[in-house]
């Protein structure tokens, strides 16, 4: 029974989301480049150690690259060039908010390593070949969240 419930939840909220990514008026690569700009602001709440705004925005960061799918397929306007953006924009904010992050390990940052990893990946799932891209923001958000509860 619970889990009819959230189904039918969890149906309904995704239907008015996508109702509401039709109506957009802006464009998919517009909201990649957002999501970009966001990461900047990002970056400077946790270089200067403003913590909940940083997970704030970092969360909208999400919301945003979530959006851009939802609105490419929902406008019929997925294509190879867009998905090439979204990629690009991905990696260019996990680069920008993961250099927020002291260095560790005698002048390493481990975030910014995955992050080059994570480009890698990319390359290789633009080639058509099946990896798996690491949802590094997503884990970087419950690493900060974490580090808030446990301070």
């Amino acid at each position: 029974m619970a889990c009819w419930a959230i189904s039918a939840v969890s149906g309904k909220v995704r239907n008015g989301i996508l109702a509401l990514a039709k109506r957009s008026p802006l464009s998919p690569n517009l909201i990649s480049w957002l999501s970009v700009l966001t990461s900047i602001m990002v970056y400077f709440s946790f270089s200067t150690r403003s913590n909940l705004s940083g997970i704030i925005l970092l969360f909208s960061v999400l919301v945003l690259d979530l959006l851009d799918g939802l609105v490419a397929r929902s406008k019929h306007m997925d294509s190879d060039p867009g998905r090439s953006v979204d990629f690009a924009c991905d990696r260019m904010s996990e680069l920008i908010i993961f250099s927020s992050e002291p260095l560790i390990f005698c002048r390493f940052n481990l975030w910014i390593f995955l992050a080059v990893v994570n480009l890698y990946l990319s390359i290789l799932h633009l080639k058509n070949l099946r990896v798996i891209i690491l949802p590094l923001r997503h884990i970087f958000l419950l690493f900060k969240v974490l580090l808030i509860i446990w301070a």
